[in-house]
């Protein structure tokens, strides 16, 4: 087997730049599941189910609506083209309409339109451009199952979405160079992942023994999960609740 080289590796500042607007965004998406553990849902006549019913039904209606539209780097292409013949031409009337000149200017503003674009589509995972943006789909649909199954254990499996899949994937970006076999994650990004999830669940006052554990599986269904926003919050409520993990004395857990 071939090894992978730091070149395939190592990334580039914008795929950098890249990643951490993606998990911005993921970050805010995923503050929608972390609701009940903020604020008190059943003052409003809400429970775990209803609220993540509801917030399932929003988001898919939000995908099928994303999925109907033309891609976002289309529509920003076709936008900036338009903008790029208002420039040309107002360069144009500027400047001596000499035809090397054309030339230059219209290959110039053409290879920084491209450039835009080409980061632009680094940011978007192939899966989001071709059927919408499925993460908080997902993210809701799984925070629902595990509040079915598992009742106020989910909230160790949103708290392991949120912190393991970003950490993992910055640090994968930024450092790792090691691939896991059978998948894109890397060692790097796992034992970051891994670390991070440990940490707070230490500092949620957990036996170090079960943090571990919770932290290693977490880890695992992350970077080997079908979808890790779906699989993360159902496997790791799973195991909080087989371990009997404390809750904490959250309002909308009374």
């Amino acid at each position: 087997m071939t090894g992978w080289s730091s070149a395939d590796i190592m990334p580039s500042v914008y795929t950098v730049r890249s990643i951490v607007f993606r998990k911005a965004v993921h970050i805010f998406l995923a503050a929608f599941l972390t609701v009940p553990f903020i604020f008190d849902i059943k003052s409003i006549g809400l429970s775990l189910i209803k609220y993540y019913s509801t917030l399932l039904l929003v988001a898919s209606v939000v995908n099928a609506i994303q999925i109907r539209r033309p891609p976002l780097v289309k529509v920003m292409f076709d936008h900036m083209k338009e903008s790029r013949e208002k420039i040309f031409n107002k360069i144009l009337y500027e400047i001596s309409s000499k035809k090397e000149t054309r030339i230059y200017l219209l290959n110039l503003l053409k290879e920084l339109e491209q450039t835009v674009v080409s980061q632009i589509n680094t940011a978007i995972r192939d899966y989001e451009r071709k059927v919408g943006y499925l993460g908080i789909t997902f993210g809701a649909a799984g925070a629902l199952l595990a509040s079915i199954f598992f009742k106020n254990y989910v909230f160790y499996g949103v708290l392991a979405l949120i912190v393991v899949d970003c950490t993992s994937a910055l640090f994968g970006t930024i450092f790792g160079k090691n691939r896991l076999p059978y998948t894109n994650a890397t060692l790097e990004g796992s034992i970051a992942g891994f670390l991070s999830f440990l940490i707070v669940l230490v500092s949620l006052r957990i036996s170090l023994i079960y943090s571990l554990i919770l932290s290693l599986i977490a880890s695992i269904v992350e970077a080997y999960g079908v979808e890790d926003n779906l699989t993360v919050p159902i496997i790791v409520a799973l195991f909080a609740k087989i371990f009997s993990l404390p809750l904490p004395p959250l309002a909308s857990f009374s």
